[in-house]
């Protein structure tokens, strides 16, 4: 045998060892992934056996239709057979929209501005349809929205379900402000129960919406004056922080399925040695993509959501992922927002909660509560009560923290 069929022949053997090993590696890396996972959160079967893929019911069904008729679109994009607005209803509503008729619900204190003279010629023209919705909404079966962990799987139109929101808290603020608070709190509640469907998914984009809409919900809920008692418990049902670490296991279930899935059927088999792309590097890497982000579900479930600095922590994560995992790099994006957000709409919650039983106090007693109120978000916080000499109550959190600039701010309630 020449020397060159020797070199070439030892070429070969280290080729396929090196492979052999590779693959072995790889299949190391999943089982010990798997197993990590199975110890600490769940295993991923478990998880998808608690969210299981269901399509929408009729209640969401009828309720796409319904909201089609005001110019809204709830349905999922190309999804045959679903309801959509007509294009006229459509142009219609966009143009409403364009004369900014909504409510500010970022606004600081309980006094709300006069509407724009549109709102009562849209109120007018829609009452039948949004009464629809309202009755549809308090009377039907639970609505439950498609929900998959497929990353490429029907969703609602978040911009519609905003859109939707946005329609129910104005008819809420103006029937309170015409006198009509049983009308009031009809479509308030039926905002509130369409929203708790869109949080009861597993998924980081319907989470962020429901938080959006919270957020909204709290704003109109603080301008309604004296509500039942039952609301203060109902603004804090939701637990934020454990609902975004459900979102961001439901993120990583999706995208290494989706990758798998993509991979598996694309290119890479088709090339010489892409068997070795799709069993050794695409599983190493999404190996190490599930790994990293476990821990970041374990590191955020064990923080205290005031006290962690999310810019500090997530270059931890960043710093977690090894330098040769592209496919990791670009699929943990910064979560920063998502757990800032997270936090403040768990504080905005519990801002309102207290800003409802102020009201309460003040119709009973006559005067504000003037004691703190201790928060169960940030530990070691308080709501301070402060009243000023023309009788003005000022709810503020007492202490500042690493993300303090983009908490609620300080909450003002006129005598």
């Amino acid at each position: 045998m020449g020397r060159f069929l020797k070199v070439l022949l030892a070429l070969v053997i280290v080729l396929v060892t090196a492979a052999v090993g590779l693959v072995a590696l790889g299949s190391f890396r999943a089982k010990a992934t798997r197993r990590a996972w199975a110890e600490t959160l769940g295993s991923d079967e478990d998880f998808k056996k608690r969210y299981p893929e269901q399509p929408a019911n009729e209640s969401a069904r009828q309720l796409e239709r319904l909201a089609a008729q005001l110019g809204i679109r709830l349905a999922p994009q190309d999804q045959p057979g679903r309801a959509i607005p007509s294009e006229a209803a459509q142009n219609l509503f966009e143009a409403f929209t364009r004369l900014k008729p909504f409510p500010d619900h970022s606004r600081r204190d309980d006094t709300t501005a006069t509407p724009a003279p549109e709102v009562a010629a849209f109120r007018t023209q829609h009452a039948d349809d949004i009464e629809a919705i309202v009755s549809h909404a308090l009377s039907s079966d639970a609505i439950l929205w498609d929900r998959t962990l497929r990353v490429d799987g029907p969703l609602p139109n978040i911009g519609g379900l905003r859109e939707l929101a946005l329609v129910l808290l104005l008819e809420a603020l103006e029937r309170n402000r015409s006198g009509d608070r049983a009308g009031a709190l009809r479509a308030l509640d039926a905002c509130w129960r369409i929203n708790a469907a869109i949080h009861a998914a597993p998924g980081m984009t319907q989470q962020l919406i429901g938080t959006v809409i919270d957020t909204m919900q709290f704003g109109a809920l603080r301008r309604m004056g004296l509500l039942p008692e039952e609301w203060q418990r109902r603004v804090r049902e939701h637990d934020y922080k454990q609902a975004l670490l459900i979102a961001l296991r439901g993120d990583a279930v999706s995208f290494v399925e989706y990758a798998s899935r993509t991979e598996a059927k694309g290119k890479p088999n088709e090339l010489p040695g892409g068997w070795i792309f799709r069993r050794v590097f695409l599983g190493l890497s999404l190996s190490s993509y599930s790994d990293v982000m476990r821990q970041l579900i374990l590191g955020l479930r064990d923080a205290d959501p005031c006290a962690l600095d999310p810019a500090a922590y997530q270059k931890n994560v960043e710093a977690a992922i090894p330098w040769w995992n592209v496919l990791a790099k670009i699929a943990i994006p910064s979560y920063t927002r998502a757990w800032i957000g997270s936090t403040n709409a768990a504080l905005d919650a519990e801002l309102t909660a207290d800003v409802l039983r102020a009201k309460a106090v003040k119709a009973e007693n006559g005067a504000w509560p003037q004691e703190a109120t201790p928060s169960v978000v940030c530990k070691g916080a308080a709501w301070s009560h402060e009243v000023s000499a023309d009788g003005t109550l000022t709810l503020a959190l007492d202490r500042t923290f690493p993300a303090s600039d983009a908490f609620p701010k300080p909450f003002r309630l006129k005598p």
